[in-house]
């Protein structure tokens, strides 16, 4: 980062920029690449954020925070005016956080309205994935997951993820149960793990959305099962 910068309203030498309109709730956010792409964007939370309360996540001992939004505004691609309008999720972590992942995990968002939402942080053990914190907006109404699981299909040729089936119980014993198909996606190399990024059709309970899924991999577990796979 620049030195002493405004981290309410900056500007990065990347051409990424963000200005705080209100705290906590509203942002706008830019971004320019020449005449290749620029954006401008605004988000406008529909929750307020909502602080990670249960250990065991793979944040570790960093605060964090999620938050489901409305994005508005345009991106100009290539000379291509895009406007934009759509309900997305954010989020925030500080405190230490190694940059890497000693275990698999996912991060998993989807929204079909503002009163029907759900965030799920997943952990790989002894060969299935469990959720490790997150939360669910039925009906208006928000509380954190108390049990639940992640299971995927992927793609025989890549690895990737091509559908996914999320299926828990809140702290009320409300339940949750989203199937999602991944639209498109990229492959994010994040040094000491892989993130396959994929955004989700998603049927939540009944309603449709759209959302998240990073499918995150230390390198040498991604390696070891692309090489049995393609050995198979």
């Amino acid at each position: 980062l620049p030195r002493d910068q405004d981290l309410t309203d900056i500007a990065l030498p990347t051409g990424v920029s963000i200005k705080m309109l209100a705290p906590g709730m509203s942002y706008a956010l830019g971004f320019q690449d020449g005449d290749r792409c620029r954006m401008d964007l605004r988000f406008d939370g529909v929750m307020p954020p909502r602080p990670l309360r249960r250990a065991g996540s793979p944040f570790g001992s960093a605060s964090h925070f999620d938050q489901f939004g409305r994005v508005t505004g345009e991106i100009v691609l290539h000379g291509e005016r895009i406007a934009i309008d759509c309900l997305a999720a954010r989020d925030r972590s500080w405190g230490p956080r190694p940059e890497h992942r000693p275990h698999r995990s996912a991060y998993v968002t989807g929204i079909a309205t503002p009163d029907d939402a759900f965030l799920a942080v997943t952990r790989w053990e002894d060969g299935a994935e469990s959720i490790a914190y997150g939360f669910m907006t039925r009906d208006g109404v928000t509380a954190d997951l108390a049990a639940g699981t992640r299971t995927v299909e992927r793609d025989p040729a890549e690895g990737w993820v091509t559908r996914i089936t999320i299926d828990a119980t809140d702290e009320h014993g409300r339940t949750l149960h989203a199937v999602g198909t991944r639209l498109s996606g990229i492959i994010i190399n994040r040094h000491s793990f892989i993130d396959s990024n994929g955004l989700i059709a998603w049927t939540i309970n009944g309603h449709s959305g759209h959302g998240e899924d990073q499918d995150m991999w230390p390198n040498h577990d991604w390696a070891d099962f692309r090489r049995t796979a393609r050995a198979g």
